[in-house]
């Protein structure tokens, strides 16, 4: 068999316009977008109503590049939206038209290979609506080097910027269809669970209770996402050779995806009967999920929710070994740990930013884009994050600065090399004012001394550099 290079699926599939594009256009509008380029499986899976290409479940590498597919949609233009698949994508494209679900999409092209000619599929078509758009939002963690460097070299006077937010607040309002999918899924984990559970024996290994675990969702139609498994006091969840033995409980976190949407549950279990202090234990913890499900409502913030569960669990007679964790269910797995929990090293991407961000028609995220807080019914979320972003940005102004003066003291490197102890030359602040002739001079939140040509006073600027970073 053979396949050329010309081989396409081009055709304009359905007339109606989908439900979705009024609030992604409004999204879009309020992100400063002129057109958007999606990149993520997940995200191209929910925006085509649950198209996706089956030879590229597992693994996206082929050959010596990768699948990309790439949907393209020009704010308030869904007329002009374009798809660009692989080329043996048309196949699964024809056969979904033949059975009634063809894409909406007006433009099909099933033709790629690569990253690369995909993303000179869209460049054309970019190109052919004769829009040169200012900003284009992209999936920055999805988007590889290779082909955002192509997009980039297309459109030069273009900003790529992270379009990671208005595609959260498209997908964060589920539909009745999706939570019926959830619903489902759900269910085949938790009754895979119990199966698995209760036939397994004392002695047996975390590896093959997931294993077990697997094919038993296998079987409900699920594809098996991930199987997190403790025993005993072990709080380790991969798998291991670790033993379940009699009078130890298991904790059984697994995943089963069903048409693309993951049911990610949790459940206890015990080779034995449990005492009456793990009743209790469970009781409590019963108690606090019920008291954070109720807080669960329109209108409120994710904030809320957590609030309301922590201040149960700080109440709890066991709060003080208690954490209170929760995670929301849908296309992609969720997070490890809620967003304002999450520990980051916001000076390396200071770094990363002042290196690409700051320039023309680089590669920057959406900072100017508005933070809403709050859950709403016909709209979504968007993370709290302006406070960080403000950060952010004063560590970035502070790296500059740092830079500009290092290149004027380059000239006292040879000097600083000669001493051996330089750490004696650290004083504290009281002895840098002193030193300083006329005192020291405060400029964008750092101390420097009127004349830096001494040595102490380098050490002195250096020491307020390194205590307010």
């Amino acid at each position: 068999m053979s396949i050329s290079s010309t081989d396409e699926a081009s055709h304009a599939t359905s007339t109606d316009r989908p439900r979705f594009t009024e609030k992604l256009d409004k999204y879009l509008d309020d992100a400063d977008l002129d057109l958007l380029i999606v990149t993520s499986k997940h995200n191209v899976r929910y925006l085509l109503g649950g198209h996706h290409h089956h030879f590229f479940d597992y693994t996206d590498a082929i050959g010596v590049s990768r699948y990309l597919p790439i949907l393209v949609y020009p704010k308030g233009g869904w007329e002009n939206a374009a798809y660009f698949g692989n080329r043996n994508e048309k196949d699964q494209i024809a056969a979904r038209r033949q059975e009634g679900h063809g894409l909406w999409v007006p433009k099909v092209q099933a033709a790629a290979s690569g990253t690369l000619d995909a993303m000179a599929l869209a460049v054309q078509h970019i190109r052919a609506l004769g829009i040169t758009p200012a900003r284009i939002g992209i999936e920055a963690a999805f988007l590889p080097w290779d082909a955002a460097s192509s997009l980039q070299q297309a459109f030069p006077n273009t900003a790529l910027v992270d379009a990671l937010r208005p595609l959260e607040r498209l997908r964060a309002v589920k539909t009745p269809a999706e939570l019926a999918l959830l619903e489902r899924a759900s269910d085949l984990v938790v009754d895979a669970m119990i199966s698995v559970a209760q036939g397994q024996r004392p002695g047996v290994r975390k590896r093959e209770i997931v294993e077990a675990l697997r094919l038993a969702e296998v079987e409900r139609g699920l594809v098996f996402e991930y199987g997190l498994l403790t025993v005993g006091t072990h709080l380790n969840r991969a798998p291991t050779n670790d033993a379940w033995d009699a009078g130890q409980i298991m904790s059984m976190d697994s995943g089963g995806n069903l048409d693309g949407y993951i049911g990610d549950l949790c459940r206890m279990a015990i080779l034995g009967e449990p005492d009456s202090q793990l009743e209790d234990l469970l009781a409590e913890v019963r108690a606090i999920q019920d008291i954070a499900r109720s807080a669960a409502k329109v209108g409120i913030r994710g904030g809320d929710v957590f609030a309301a569960g922590q201040a149960a669990m700080r109440a709890s007679p066991s709060g003080a070994s208690l954490t209170f964790v929760a995670h929301g269910m849908g296309l992609v797995k969720p997070r490890s740990a809620p967003p304002h929990r999450q520990r980051t090293d916001p000076l390396s991407r200071v770094r990363r930013r002042s290196a690409a961000g700051s320039r023309h028609g680089a590669l920057g995220r959406n900072d100017d884009a508005p933070s809403h807080e709050r859950l709403h019914q016909a709209g979504g979320y968007d993370r709290r994050d302006a406070g960080r972003q403000r950060r952010l940005r004063r560590l970035r102004a502070r790296l500059d600065l740092l830079r500009r003066q290092r290149r004027r003291l380059a000239s006292l490197s040879v000097r600083l090399r000669n001493f051996a102890q330089i750490p004696r030359y650290v004083v504290a602040r009281e002895e840098c004012e002193s030193a300083c002739q006329s005192g020291p001079v405060r400029f964008a939140g750092l101390e420097f001394c009127n004349k830096a040509a001494a040595l102490p006073r380098l050490c002195c600027v250096w020491d307020s550099l390194l205590g307010d970073l």
